[in-house]
């Protein structure tokens, strides 16, 4: 499953629990390019300016566990 599927489906059960997710990947992967690292760390930054604004965050990752990225974002 590619990456922005992934945010899509977990945004999906977050609606459905009555919660309103904000997933920047979702808006920045549609013209942003993860792969040059000038516009991976523009959606970083942009990102983390809209989750500074939110009450409560969530953070998943595939395996369940907190990439070494996650926990830098998280602090």
């Amino acid at each position: 499953m590619q990456p922005v599927e992934w945010v899509q489906r977990l945004a999906r059960l977050l609606y459905n629990e009555g919660l309103w997710p904000v997933a920047p990947h979702l808006y920045t992967a549609q013209f942003l390019d993860d792969r040059v690292l000038e516009e991976r760390d523009t959606a970083r930054i942009w990102g983390m300016s809209l989750v500074e604004r939110c009450q409560r965050v969530y953070a998943f990752s595939p395996d369940g566990l907190p990439t070494g990225r996650m926990k830098i974002e998280l602090r």
